[in-house]
C-alpha cells in the first residue's frame, strides 16, 4: 500500500529543540533592542533634563550647607549686568550733552570704558559670587539674632525705590545746630601767623529737599522707565575757626502726586518690558531689596552705635627735595628762627608754602602714611625731624589735635567699613564652597549698545593718533 502523502510528520526532539533555541534568540534579540531603545531614550531626556531643570537647579556655591542655585546665580547675575549697562546708557548721554570740553570728554571715556571692562564675563560674576555670599552669610546671621525683615517693610522700600509713598512724600527739613570746636591755647596762638579777621559763618550746603531712597548697589536704577532721585546731604568740614555747623533733617509728609493707579501701571509697564527684553523679574528686585534691609538691620545690631567724631590733626609743613636742606631748616627752627619766614623761603609745596604750610585740619587716611603717623604721634607745638615721603623730605610742625565731628558721607563710610571687616572675619570662619564652573553660565546679555562701542572705539582711535599730530 502507498503512504499517504498529506499524512503530517510528526516533529522530532531534535526539531523542537532547535525551535526553542530559536525562539530563545529570537526573545534575547528583542530584549536587547528594547533595552537599547529605552537607554537612549533614558540618555536623550536625562540630557534634555540636565540642560533645563537639573542644570538651573545644580549649586554653583554652598555657604554654611545653604546651596546656591545656578538658576539664582544666573537670575542675579543677569540684573547687574542690566544695571550696568543701564548705568553705561546714563553716561553715554552724559557725554553727548556736556562731552565737548576736552577734560570731561575724557571723563566720560574712562568711565565706560571701566564699564566695558567690568562687564567682563569672568570679573562680572565675581561680584556677583561675591555679593550673593555675602547675602546668604548676612541672612544666616541676622537668622541666628532673630532678625527679620518682613513683606511690609520690602513693599514699602519697593513702592519708595520707584518714588510712590502712599502716605505722603517724607521732606526732611534741614535745622541747624552749632557744634563748637576747641578754644586755641595762648600757646597755639603764638604759633598761628597773624591774619585778617575771619567771619563766623556757619555754612551749610544741602538740597531743598531731600528725599531718602534705598541704595540697591552702587548705582543701580531698577528700571528703564523709573530712576531713583538722589537724597543728598553735603555738610561743609569744620574750619579752624569756626563753629561746625551739623544738619538734624526732621521730617515731614506732603501729599504724594503719583496715584495708586499710576504706580501699578507703571510697575507692570515696567516689568513687562524688563522680562520680555532682559528676562528681568519683578521677584529680582525684590530679593535685592530685601537684602538690603537684612544687611542694614544687621549693621545696626552688630555694630549699634558708632563714632561720629573722629581724631584730626591740624599741621603745617615745609617740603623740600634734599635731605640735608631738611636738616639745615629743621635745625635753625629749633635755635628759634622764623617758621613762616623758613616755609616762604624753602617750601616746594606751591599750594600752601606763602600760607606757613598751613595743612589744615585732617584725619587718618588723607596723608601718606609716614606723614600721618608723624602728624599724629607729635605733641602740640612739636617740630618733628625730617620725613621722607615719596613727595620728598618735610619739616612737620603740630598746631593741635582734636576730636571733630565728621560729615554724614563720612559717618556712613566709617560704619560701612566696621561691618564689612565684621562680615569678612564671618567669611573666614564659615564653609563656603565654590564651583569654579560658575564661569561657563554667566550671562553675556545684555551687552553694551553699538553706538557706546563705537564712541569708544572712536576715542580710542583718537587717542592713539595724538601723540603722532602733536610736533
Amino acid at each position: 500500500m502507498a503512504n499517504n502523502p498529506k499524512k503530517p510528520i510528526a516533529p522530532t526532539k531534535k526539531h523542537l529543540a532547535r525551535l526553542e533555541k530559536e525562539r530563545r534568540q529570537t526573545q534575547y534579540i528583542m530584549i536587547g533592542a528594547a533595552f537599547v531603545v529605552v537607554s537612549v531614550l533614558a540618555l536623550i531626556i536625562f540630557g534634555i533634563l540636565n540642560q533645563t531643570v537639573l542644570a538651573e537647579r545644580r549649586p554653583v556655591a554652598v555657604v554654611n550647607g545653604e546651596p546656591i542655585r545656578s538658576s539664582f546665580f544666573k537670575e542675579q547675575a543677569r540684573y547687574v549686568r542690566y544695571v550696568m549697562v543701564r548705568n553705561a546708557e546714563n553716561t553715554y548721554q552724559m557725554a553727548q550733552y556736556f562731552g565737548q570740553d576736552p577734560s570731561m570728554a575724557q571723563n566720560f571715556v574712562q568711565q565706560l570704558q571701566q564699564a566695558q571692562a567690568q562687564l567682563n564675563p569672568s570679573i562680572m560674576g565675581n561680584q556677583v559670587m561675591d555679593t550673593i555670599v555675602d547675602d546668604t552669610l548676612i541672612r544666616q546671621e541676622a537668622e541666628k539674632l532673630g532678625i527679620t525683615v518682613t513683606e511690609a517693610e520690602v513693599e514699602q522700600a519697593f513702592q519708595a525705590a520707584f518714588g510712590f509713598y502712599p502716605d505722603g512724600t517724607p521732606t526732611p527739613s534741614a535745622t541747624l545746630e552749632i557744634a563748637p570746636t576747641s578754644t586755641f591755647s595762648d600757646f597755639q596762638l603764638t604759633m598761628i601767623p597773624p591774619t585778617p579777621t575771619e567771619t563766623v559763618t556757619p555754612t551749610i550746603t544741602s538740597t531743598a529737599t531731600l528725599t531718602p531712597t534705598l541704595t540697591l548697589a552702587p548705582g543701580i536704577t531698577p528700571s528703564a522707565t523709573a530712576e531713583l532721585p538722589p537724597a543728598t546731604e553735603t555738610l561743609a568740614p569744620s574750619s579752624t575757626s569756626s563753629p561746625t555747623a551739623v544738619l538734624s533733617p526732621t521730617t515731614t509728609h506732603t501729599p504724594t502726586p503719583f496715584t495708586t493707579e499710576g504706580y501699578a501701571t507703571l510697575i507692570a509697564d515696567t516689568f513687562t518690558q524688563l522680562q520680555e527684553n532682559y528676562g528681568i523679574e519683578q521677584e529680582t528686585l525684590r530679593r535685592v531689596i530685601e537684602s538690603q534691609l537684612y544687611r542694614q538691620k544687621l549693621i545696626d545690631t552688630v555694630l549699634g552705635e558708632v563714632s561720629a567724631t573722629e581724631e584730626q590733626v591740624w599741621a603745617q609743613h615745609i617740603l623740600v627735595e634734599d635731605e640735608a636742606l631738611a636738616k639745615d631748616i629743621s635745625t635753625r627752627l629749633q635755635e628759634g628762627e622764623d617758621w613762616t619766614l623758613m616755609a616762604s623761603t624753602y617750601s616746594t609745596d606751591d599750594s600752601n608754602k606763602n600760607n606757613s604750610g598751613d595743612l589744615g585740619w585732617f584725619g587718618r587716611g588723607q596723608m601718606v602714611k609716614e606723614f600721618e603717623d608723624a602728624a599724629f604721634a607729635a605733641e602740640i607745638g612739636e617740630t618733628t625731624e625730617p620725613i621722607k615721603s615719596d613727595f620728598g623730605w618735610h619739616v612737620l610742625r603740630v598746631l593741635g589735635h582734636d576730636e571733630v565731628p565728621v560729615s554724614t558721607d563720612v559717618y556712613q563710610q566709617n560704619r560701612e567699613q566696621e561691618f564689612q571687616e565684621w562680615l569678612t572675619e564671618v567669611r573666614e570662619s564659615g564653609e563656603i564652597e565654590i564651583h569654579d564652573w560658575w564661569v561657563d553660565i554667566v550671562p553675556e546679555t545684555p551687552a553694551l549698545p553699538s553706538e557706546i562701542l563705537q564712541f569708544l572705539l572712536a576715542n580710542s582711535q583718537q587717542s592713539e593718533q595724538l601723540p603722532q599730530e602733536l610736533p
